[in-house]
């Protein structure tokens, strides 16, 4: 957690199950900051989204109480390293050295958005290492509409959240209000949501605040996941049961599905085994970052690991 922010009284963390933080060296010996929660079960290795980082699973971790769990920053995000190179296939590899450094041979493999694609790129380099895999919206792209470059659609697409990246905010406050103004949290930012916010931001040396995500990992890991034939390629080979959980709410809360149906069908294409659950009342973002949306992954997680 940001403890400037939790010391400033903006979070309450009496809700989230008690972690550890420590830093863990990425393939090329780059600092990977890695959140840890204790258990019997497991353990589940998380990856988070495009721009997100380890808090992502902080509602998870508490709702999955009898698991280990461990979640990154992948490089470019939250306390890892900002230098370059970026790209899945670096995630994949500073994973796999996260797990060397906490004496972990195998997990379960849990990807949200951009980290289901990196949990794909994972297995492919990975299979030993890797017992199954759990997709929380995310793990293969729709194809890119004529003429449209993956920089257009970063634009387009994504433009809230590149708002998050290039602008400075004077309170957490400011910042959940900008995003309980989008049909993303029309509901509100719960505690797990907060939770998730305050670690996304951290004090400059003018006292604002902004994002600890850089632009540049941003865009170059959008143009690998947006790649069809690469990422399709990747899951081709994958023989352990995956679970695959569609947000129904959508990208923006709008009902536009990450995973659409034409999406879901080419993914069991390639993986025939795959489980597919929905989650009716979350978007991309609250199915993790909102106590309903966490508990119901949760549940889901918990069936499919029995």
């Amino acid at each position: 957690m940001n403890h400037i922010l939790v010391r400033k009284g903006l979070v309450d963390m009496t809700d989230i199950r008690h972690f550890s933080e420590r830093i863990v060296a990425g393939a090329d010996g780059a600092e990977i900051a890695v959140a840890q929660w204790p258990g019997p079960k497991g353990p589940l290795v998380c990856v988070h989204g495009l721009t997100s980082h380890s808090r992502a699973f902080a509602g998870l971790a508490t709702e999955l109480a009898d698991y280990a769990l461990i979640a990154v920053d992948c490089r470019g995000r939250g306390r890892s390293s900002k230098e370059p190179p970026f790209g899945l296939e670096q995630h994949a590899a500073d994973l796999a050295a996260v797990m060397d450094g906490l004496d972990i041979d195998t997990a379960t493999i849990v990807g949200h958005s951009m980290g289901a694609y990196i949990a794909g790129a994972f297995y492919a380099r990975f299979p030993q290492r890797v017992q199954r895999l759990v997709f929380v919206d995310g793990g293969y792209p729709q194809p890119l509409p004529p003429g449209v470059t993956p920089d257009d659609l970063l634009e387009s697409t994504l433009s809230m959240f590149l708002t998050k990246i290039r602008r400075t905010w004077a309170s957490l406050e400011e910042y959940l209000a900008f995003y309980e103004s989008t049909p993303v949290y029309r509901e509100g930012v719960d505690g797990y949501g907060r939770a998730h916010f305050a670690y996304d931001l951290a004090y400059q040396h003018d006292g604002v605040l902004k994002a600890r995500v850089g632009e540049e990992c941003v865009a170059a890991d959008w143009r690998e996941v947006l790649d069809r034939a690469l990422v399709g390629k990747r899951l081709e080979g994958v023989s352990v049961p995956l679970l695959l959980i569609r947000a129904l709410g959508g990208l923006t809360g709008t009902g536009d599905l990450v995973i659409t149906d034409e999406v879901r069908e080419a993914i069991a294409v390639r993986v025939p085994q795959v489980q597919v659950a929905d989650v009716p009342g979350a978007n991309h973002h609250t199915i993790l970052f909102s106590v309903a949306g966490a508990r119901a992954v949760a549940r889901l997680i918990e069936e499919f690991l029995k």
